[in-house]
């Protein structure tokens, strides 16, 4: 979670005011949860691993990112 902290910090953010959106459930995913950051995983949910915890919300491409903002 160092790294999710150092970015909040270096932008004067705090997490509940931000998302991460990431390919990989358990460095990106699991690393922005744990920060407290909103979890945006860009891939396909059948792939995703059962032993860690959902993402807030699983997209397929970037494009899919801009309905919902």
């Amino acid at each position: 979670p160092y790294i999710f902290q150092y970015a909040l910090n270096r932008l004067k953010t705090y997490p509940e005011k931000a998302a991460f959106v990431g390919d990989n459930p358990f460095f990106d995913v699991l690393g922005a949860r744990r920060s407290g950051l909103y979890s945006i995983f860009i891939g396909d949910h059948n792939q995703y691993p059962a032993d860690i915890p959902e993402a807030d919300l699983v997209i397929t491409d970037l494009v899919s990112l801009i309905d919902r903002v």
